[in-house]
Formats: C-alpha cells, structure tokens, sequence
C-alpha cells in the first residue's frame, strides 16, 4: 500500500495538483504498464545480468532520481529479508533535484 500511495503521490505532482479520478489514474497506470511490457526482453536480459553479478559476488545497483529514486531505495532494501540477501549485496545511488 505505501508503494500505491506513493506512486498515487507521483501521478497528483506530475498533473499539478489537480484531483484526479480512478478512471483517468487506471488509464494512466495501463500507459505506463504497457510500455513495461514493451521492454520485457530488455528487462529479462538486466535481470539474469544482476544475477549473474550476485552469483559471481558481485553488487546490485539501484539508481534512480526524485520518486525513481525512492522506489529505487524502497525496493533495494526489501531484497535482503525477502529474498536472504547478504545486506551488502544490494546499493541505491538517489538524487533529488527541482526543474
């Protein structure tokens, strides 16, 4: 729930402001959703790249800027209890800036 309000948080700034309704937000969620999608292959090969990283003692990166950037850290940090990552394993590079 804190990623949707955060993500909800993101969409009110990107519109200014405004109110936004549930259809104008679902709509706006199946945009960005569908062009994930478009990415898949890209997405995999990042991926199996992390994981052969960690399998090789390597490091994960997160890099990412304003709300990226938080989503980055959020996700980042969830990998060591959720998946028994070594806390060591996993990095995020955050910057916040106004335009």
């Amino acid at each position: 729930m804190l990623l949707e309000a955060i993500l909800m948080r993101a969409h009110q700034r990107y519109y200014r402001q405004r109110n936004i309704g549930v259809a104008e937000s679902l709509l706006s969620y199946m945009v960005v959703y569908s062009h994930t999608f478009l990415q898949c292959k890209d997405i995999a090969t990042m991926l199996e790249l992390a994981g052969h990283s960690l399998s090789s003692g390597g490091h994960v990166y997160y890099l990412g800027v304003n709300t990226a950037g938080i989503l980055a850290l959020i996700d980042a940090s969830e990998c060591p209890p959720t998946f028994g990552a070594a806390f060591h394993c996993y990095h995020t590079v955050y910057s916040c800036f106004r335009l």
